[in-house]
């Protein structure tokens, strides 16, 4: 059943004969395919099959979107399935864009492509690849990426430029739900070799009171240090909480020697300071004013544009 939304009767006329011609084209382009068909052949109804159709039509001021089955059926080149309403929507705003003059030129497409390959470390047949997949031809897919960048930027002006956080409430934020870093601590490992000549017990002994004064005389060679939070540190291990900052300590005799360990720097709970959270409270504020601008904008959207549907929405 034909639906017809929020657009003139001239419009209307205009689009069904643009789409009757388009048809006619398609039909004689079909017809030319399958000429080798006798007439006298004819082709049973079951053996037919749909290759695809006119879903939706939306117009803009200076453009027309023609929305196929094909559209609906193969996801977008990010790997997404859109559905009808995202479609239109999709269209609606590319035509925004159009009207801001905010369309990206083939060279800034060309840049933002081989900005997104090093990012990703794939070549441009790589790139290709990824678009082939999707069921685009290269061509096809940069002009997806032209559209989807586009609308970002239709999106950036119209939207995320107002979304102004006022400094009190990421404080107040910041305030009211305090993030709590958890103590951690930085070690180092290095094993003492010892010859098999020495007598183990006593160089044990002798290392002992060496570590109680102060390792400083003995040259040792430790190994990268690294970090571990309090919940990694397993149970044997538990000492390293109690120990001082470049305090060592014998962890256990190996084969041909002694393995230490050294904690070379610790860091205390502490509650994250407000300028590493900053920009992600303001981003937690920033997000249901983003969903709520972002809805109204597109309802109004909606509301002024003339959509021609061809099938019911619930079917798609």
């Amino acid at each position: 059943m034909l639906k017809k939304y929020f657009v003139g009767s001239f419009m209307l006329q205009e689009g069904i004969m643009k789409l009757f011609c388009k048809s006619i084209y398609l039909v004689a382009s079909l017809l030319l395919f399958l000429g080798h068909v006798s007439v006298s052949s004819p082709v049973n109804d079951d053996e037919l099959f749909l290759l695809d159709t006119v879903i939706a039509v939306v117009y803009s001021e200076d453009n027309t979107f023609v929305i196929t089955k094909s559209d609906l059926d193969r996801p977008g080149i990010d790997g997404v399935y859109r559905s009808l309403d995202d479609r239109v929507m999709e269209a609606l705003l590319y035509s925004e864009a159009e009207k801001y003059k905010m369309i990206p030129t083939k060279e800034s497409v060309d840049k933002h492509l081989q900005s997104v390959q090093m990012e990703n470390n794939i070549t441009k047949d790589e790139l290709y690849d990824i678009f082939c997949n999707a069921g685009y031809t290269p061509e096809e897919g940069r002009d997806q990426f032209s559209r989807l960048s586009a609308i970002s930027s239709l999106i950036d002006y119209r939207i995320r430029s107002r979304l102004i956080i006022p400094e009190r409430d990421i404080i107040k934020y910041y305030e009211e739900n305090p993030v709590w870093e958890e103590p951690c601590y930085q070690v180092q490992k290095a094993v003492i070799p010892v010859s098999k000549k020495r007598n183990i017990k006593k160089l044990r002994a002798e290392l002992d009171k060496l570590i109680q004064r102060g390792i400083g005389s003995i040259r040792i060679k430790w190994d990268e240090p690294f970090w571990m939070d309090e919940d990694q540190i397993a149970e044997d291990w538990n000492f390293i909480k109690t120990m001082k900052v470049n305090g060592v300590r014998i962890v256990r005799e190996t084969f041909d020697g002694f393995e230490l360990i050294r904690l070379s720097a610790k860091k205390e709970r502490r509650q994250k300071p407000l300028e590493e959270r900053y920009r992600e409270i303001a981003e937690i504020l920033r997000r249901p004013k983003y969903d709520e601008l972002l809805k109204e904008y597109k309802n109004s959207l909606l509301e002024a544009a003339s959509i021609v549907y061809f099938e019911d929405k619930e079917t798609n």
